[in-house]
């Protein structure tokens, strides 16, 4: 499935450039029409939802005027599919802008023939909305770096393997790094930060749209994305008021090479200084017709990072609920370690055989056995305890901590008085060091053992154990394992559930917060109060004590994965060493500082575009980007929606000011 040309038309727009716009058809391999187009053939728009400097998605759309010469002549080009219809146009022979025809976004005049007919189209990120983040390793042991997310995020509108996708390449440059990474112009912070998918799903394993989830990734970094030129393109907006050096990657649908992949890097300078009207047409950037709007700075904001507290260690809770078939046999025998059957099995369980006793596991239960994976499984080691089957956790890596403590609980209930539960804890050390129940440790095996002694009320109860290792009692580092199970008296039967099993780390005498809520002061002479801004990623706090940090399942870390590797200081072209959620929050509030200029209205020139900074010569200097714009390509003008940028990003809050009018400065105006 790939597409083909249905329609082309083309015209010379005001600077005599040659503009081709093509209709193309999934699966069409026809002839191509050419078609006539309107007095106004193609309008190229950006629009960002707010007034916001960091508004990190900026979608892009074109509206298309043809010409019909009979009566609904397309009429067709209204479909359902969403991707049924691809617009590409070209400017003298090169890529331009790519988007898919909008199928609820069709009008046509009801008249006689000719008439014209207008077309909207959408660059796709905001499709974006309509896909959940449905990431296929949903271990939250598995680390990946930021822009393999990306390369899945973009990969839902971008990715041709059913011959539909946009197949642009993305232009990137971010210029922050963690200290511990490689900042030359060939590196980039995204493929060298890493963290698990835990943070695009909610605590009943639901997942953000990809939309939401590619705004978490950008948000940290002050950067957007948006498409310009035939490309995608994420840009830093601290960056982008100079020269600056930017990667290419280039996209691919093969294999291991899936998505982005670095391809070169190069000088790009955003800024186009505005002229007269004396300049060649070639040259000429003027502003016409404008009008100027002061927007309020802001007083403060509020940032909340979401921890995602973790308070297990363990992957999962167990969750093992043991039902014996009619006929099954009245307690565990001594086994060989399980067969898994795979086919799918009536009331939501698996059956798991263990010689001739089956085991239910729930359906979202993970059986592992690989070294480096976590999960539970089944064992014929009774450990001294006669008829007892257990599960056990593989093992998850522990680190020595001298301030920190170790906390197991679980609860479970029994629906035999004369059940007895047991728990082993240890740390595989080369020599096992067994956890007793008063917190100490020692090397001989340790079974702690919970008995309901015949106590018919306490059946169907939820009963809840809790074991806290003495402060700094870790004995070595090394890996953690937790086995449960229980036992029976010779000739009676017993189900017990188990659940909520949790091992995790607590600082002596702390109590760790899921969610920090960070209130950023601006300036506190204006009275602008504009929003809370949600970060379910980034630095989680105390960020130099490794146990601690491993409580956090939201936190980047500067490589792949590990103990002792989280974030901690990044420093960018502007000196900032600081977490990398706080240089975002100094990054805001620099911008915001003071109250700053918007200026609408009319641009003619041919070298500009979307990712344009405007230097305005006659008006101090400063520096303004596209909130909002419009080019109307045939005429060859810009209907612009303009923000003033900070002109310079050293300055402390409070400290000067990013509006200076002087009663001598003029805009250019017709």
């Amino acid at each position: 499935m790939s597409y083909g040309s249905l329609y082309k038309t083309s015209y010379y727009d005001w600077f005599g450039d040659l503009t081709e716009i093509y209709i193309k058809k999934k699966s069409y391999a026809g002839a191509m029409t050419e078609i006539n187009c309107g007095m106004a053939p193609l309008k190229l728009s950006i629009d960002s939802p707010t007034n916001d400097k960091f508004q990190n998605v900026r979608g892009t759309h074109c509206e298309i005027q043809l010409f019909a010469e009979t009566d609904f002549q397309f009429l067709d080009l209204y479909t359902s599919d969403s991707r049924e219809y691809l617009i590409q146009i070209d400017k003298d022979s090169t890529l331009y802008w790519k988007g898919w025809i909008l199928p609820d976004e069709y009008q046509e005049p009801y008249v006689n023939t000719p008439y014209p007919v207008t077309l909207r189209a959408s660059d796709g990120l905001g499709m974006l909305k309509g896909f959940d983040f449905d990431w296929p390793y949903q271990d939250w042991a598995w680390w990946n770096s930021l822009q393999d997310f990306i390369d899945f995020i973009l990969g839902k509108i971008n990715s041709n393997i059913d011959g539909t996708g946009l197949v642009l390449d993305l232009y990137e440059n971010l210029d922050i790094y963690e200290d511990n990474q490689s900042s030359t112009a060939a590196d980039s912070p995204l493929n060298q930060t890493y963290m698990t998918s835990v943070p695009f799903y909610d605590k009943d394993q639901n997942p953000m749209s990809c939309y939401d989830a590619l705004v978490s990734i950008l948000k940290p970094f002050n950067a957007y994305i948006t498409q310009n030129r035939g490309a995608w393109h994420i840009v830093r907006v601290p960056t982008n008021q100079s020269a600056y050096t930017r990667r290419l990657l280039s996209w691919s649908d093969k294999g291991a090479s899936y998505g982005f992949n670095y391809t070169s890097n190069a000088a790009y300078n955003p800024v186009v200084a505005t002229t007269s009207a004396s300049v060649a047409k070639a040259s000429l950037v003027r502003l016409m017709g404008n009008t100027l709007n002061i927007s309020p700075g802001w007083k403060e904001f509020t940032i909340i990072q979401d921890y995602g507290l973790g308070e297990n260690l363990i992957h999962g809770d167990f969750q093992l609920s043991w039902f014996p078939p009619a006929g099954g046999i009245t307690h565990w025998s001594l086994v060989d370690s399980p067969t898994i059957s795979s086919y799918p099995w009536s009331g939501g369980y698996l059956p798991i055989q263990v010689n001739n006793r089956t085991a239910w596991l729930p359906k979202d239960m993970d059986i592992k056995n690989a070294p480096n994976d976590w999960g539970v499984k089944l064992t014929g080691d009774n450990v001294g305890t006669g008829g007892a089957g257990y599960i056990e956790e593989q093992g998850v890596s522990v680190v020595t901590d001298a301030a920190s403590e170790l906390i197991i609980t679980f609860d479970f209930k029994a629906i035999n008085p004369d059940t007895e539960i047991h728990i082993m804890a240890w740390v595989d050390t080369g020599t096992p060091q067994y956890l007793s129940a008063d917190g100490t440790w020692d090397t001989t095996p340790v079974t702690m053992s919970w008995d309901l002694n015949g106590d018919t009320s306490q059946l169907y109860q939820t009963k809840t154990v809790q074991i806290v290792t003495t402060a700094g009692a870790i004995p070595a580092n090394g890996t953690f394992k937790v086995r449960l199970y229980e036992s029976i008296n010779a000739g009676s039967s017993t189900d017990v559930m188990y659940h909520n099993v949790r091992v995790g780390y607590l600082p002596a005498g702390e109590s760790p917060k899921s969610e920090l809520i960070s209130h950023v002061s601006v300036n506190s002479n204006n009275n602008h109060i504009p929003a809370t801004f949600d970060l379910p990623m980034g630095d989680a706090p105390a960020h130099n004590n490794n146990n601690l940090y491993r409580l956090y399942n939201n936190k980047l870390h500067w490589n792949n994965g590990g103990a002792g590797t989280p974030t901690s200081s990044w420093t960018d072209a502007q000196t900032t060493s600081d977490t990398l959620v706080n240089c975002m929050a100094t990054n805001m509030a620099l911008q915001n500082n003071q109250s700053y200029e918007r200026i609408s209205g009319t641009i003619t020139s041919k070298l500009i575009d979307f990712l344009t900074i405007i230097d305005e010569t006659n008006h101090s200097n400063y520096y303004y980007f596209f909130n909002r714009a419009t080019l109307n390509d045939k005429e060859g003008t810009w209907d612009v929606d303009m923000i003033q940028l900070a002109n310079e990003f050293n300055i402390a809050a409070e400290d000067a000011s990013t509006l200076i009018t002087e009663a001598s400065d003029n805009l250019i105006t017709e």
